[in-house]
């Protein structure tokens, strides 16, 4: 399938009137294998722009420190692109992602299928995982858009939100509605039941993803902002601070409250002292 095709098809996505047709005749061209280069190109699309915004997030971070008055900057200690940050990148989206989402993306329409042939669907898993891998693809490639929306944040953040919005309108209408009829076109169910299955796979997924994001933040092996950031290292207790006071009338200044004493004791023989003299 060549991309002029591939790519008419995913503008036709968002024609309503002939969304149902242009699904129909799509789906003769479904051979199973042309699944997998759709969806991998669509998640690596996605992960390259989650790592090109993430590298533009610090820049824009590190423009921002230099444009501070000296004085803050004097306490603010500076973004910087580390080597680190990359190698831990590397390894988040290249060694852990990519086949993560790829392995998801088998068990995201293999779920879909297995509750849809138990709600009576007659489909074939090839074809649902084909026409279903233009969603990711549409998606890669829309989110390339926001590395061109990114640095307007500094000018024109209008320009950064409209996007930012417009992109998940998008992605709601794809996953959920553009979906639904791929599987009513694919499988000959109702609209309901395609669409209760597109509801409850999203969700596992969205869980699933979230439990990844955190066994992998667990055992660090998510990007390391640490050093990128500057963030020290706290581990300071209160028993780590030493306060010296001041040696008062003798006393080391080790009890405080002896000090305070002392103190309250200088004060009010000055006092009495003073008031003396001046009656005699």
């Amino acid at each position: 399938m060549s991309l002029k095709n591939a790519w008419n098809f995913m503008v036709s996505l968002f024609d309503f009137k002939c969304l149902e047709c242009n699904i129909r005749d799509e789906l003769p061209k479904g051979k199973g294998r042309y699944g997998v280069p759709n969806y991998g190109a669509g998640i690596l699309l996605m992960l390259f722009s989650m790592f090109v915004l993430t590298v533009l997030s610090i820049i824009l971070a590190m423009l921002a420190h230099d444009s501070f008055p000296p004085g803050y900057a004097s306490v603010s200690l500076r973004p910087e692109l580390t080597y680190g940050f990359f190698v831990s990148s590397i390894i988040y989206f290249g060694v852990i992602m990519f086949p993560y989402l790829m392995l998801g993306s088998f068990i995201y329409q293999g779920f879909a299928y297995g509750l849809l042939r138990i709600l009576g669907g007659k489909g074939d898993f090839r074809k649902q995982y084909f026409i279903t891998s233009y969603i990711a693809l549409a998606l890669g490639i829309g989110s390339l858009g926001s590395l061109i929306a990114m640095p307007f944040v500094f000018f024109l953040p209008c320009v950064t939100v409209f996007f930012f919005l417009t992109f998940l309108v998008a992605a709601i209408y794809l996953i959920f509605f553009v979906q639904t009829k791929m599987l009513v076109e694919v499988h000959r169910a109702k609209p309901l039941a395609a669409f209760a299955v597109v509801f409850i796979a999203t969700v596992a997924s969205l869980v699933m993803f979230a439990l990844v994001q955190f066994l992998v933040g667990h055992f660090g092996l998510s990007p390391d902002f640490t050093a990128t950031f500057g963030f020290p290292q706290l581990n300071m207790s209160i028993t780590d601070i030493n306060v010296s006071l001041p040696q008062i009338s003798g006393t080391g200044g080790a009890d405080g409250a002896q000090a305070g004493v002392n103190v309250t004791d200088m004060i009010n023989t000055t006092n009495i002292t003073n008031a003396t003299n001046s009656t005699g």
